[in-house]
């Protein structure tokens, strides 16, 4: 739902909310006259990168995520993850408070109860790094043998 406006030429416009995209990657030059399914193919291959884009940032309390780069941000503060990172916190992030059983089937395709330690690395090393970078203790919390996000 967004706000309605009319730009300089009398053209209805609709301001709608989106997420942080730095628009400069859609810049595209138009030389005119411009055949229209030229025009129409340009539109849509903006449209499909846009979408791409929208699609790939993800907010998580006060975390923003961009799964394309594999990074988290948080007041201005960029840390690469790793693939193995992302996939558990975009995993808890759907499902909070899931068995390690599970995380380990869901992202290292590992039977239930074979090698944990691969899991336990993981996430020692993103509480590690979640700590150094955010001050936050307390991302990923164990309780009960479930593994949660915090709020």
């Amino acid at each position: 739902d967004g706000i309605r406006d009319r730009d300089v030429t009398g053209v209805q416009t609709c301001a709608l909310p989106i997420y942080k995209l730095n628009l400069k990657q859609f810049h595209v030059a138009l030389f005119l006259p411009i055949e229209v399914l030229s025009f129409k193919e340009i539109l849509n291959i903006l449209i499909t990168k846009y979408n791409f884009f929208k699609k790939s940032k993800i907010i998580i309390n006060d975390y923003e995520i961009d799964s394309n780069q594999r990074i988290i941000i948080k007041k201005d503060i960029k840390v690469k993850l790793t693939e193995k990172e992302l996939n558990l916190i975009l995993i808890l992030n759907k499902n909070n408070g899931l068995k390690k059983s599970f995380l380990l089937r869901s992202i290292w395709n590992h039977s239930s109860d074979l090698d944990t330690h691969a899991f336990e690395t993981q996430l020692h090393r993103l509480r590690k790094k979640m700590n150094k970078f955010f001050k936050d203790k307390k991302f990923i919390t164990e309780k009960n043998s479930l593994y949660y996000l915090s709020n």
